[in-house]
């Protein structure tokens, strides 16, 4: 307790979005209790088999041969299989970031749609880890890829309606860390 940190005096230096801790709860609550972690321990390999059938399905438009190929590339990236073993968080927002990059190369049709849809998920992957603030920079890279050197005027809007849309969705979490904290994201 600290009678400092804030009106009630109690100190939590949690400063994670409320995603993963809110499926750890649910996971709890389907369960009955809280004494073994259970289904809790299933979110993690979830998430890994969602990047993976996602990177699938997205390859397989490409060759099959390609799409097995990717998909056992994400599959055996050291930290995501080891923490998806481990009940860590980091499938969560690595799901977020293939989701983002599928919808920014293989959704066709109006640029707004595409950045809105695109913003929408990265605004979800916002709230699974702190370090999900990483999808933004590395999203807009990869829509300034996909429009190419001649449109940086309609890369530009595509990005700034993507990240608009992921903050809209996204930010609150962070805003309530700067309030609380003084930062957005700390320990």
């Amino acid at each position: 307790l600290d009678p400092t940190a804030n009106a009630y005096g109690a100190y939590y230096p949690w400063t994670h979005p409320p995603a993963y801790v809110s499926l750890v709860y649910l996971a709890y609550a389907a369960q009955g209790h809280a004494d073994a972690p259970g289904l809790m321990r299933l979110i993690a390999p979830w998430g890994l088999i969602c990047c993976t059938w996602i990177t699938y399905t997205v390859a397989s438009l490409i060759d099959r041969r390609v799409a097995a190929a990717a998909a056992l590339m994400v599959m055996a990236a050291p930290l995501l299989f080891l923490g998806a073993t481990a009940a860590l968080i980091d499938s969560l927002p690595v799901m977020a970031l293939i989701l983002a990059v599928s919808f920014v190369v293989g959704m066709n049709g109006e640029w707004w749609r595409r950045a809105l849809l695109t913003g929408g998920i990265i605004g979800l992957g916002l709230w699974t880890h702190s370090e999900s603030v990483l999808i933004l920079p590395l999203v807009a890279a990869c829509i300034f890829c996909r429009r190419g050197l001649f449109d940086l005027r309609g890369a530009a809007k595509e990005v700034a309606v993507a990240q608009f849309a992921a903050l809209v969705v996204g930010l609150w979490p962070y805003l309530r860390n700067f309030v609380l904290f003084g930062s957005i994201i700390s320990d």
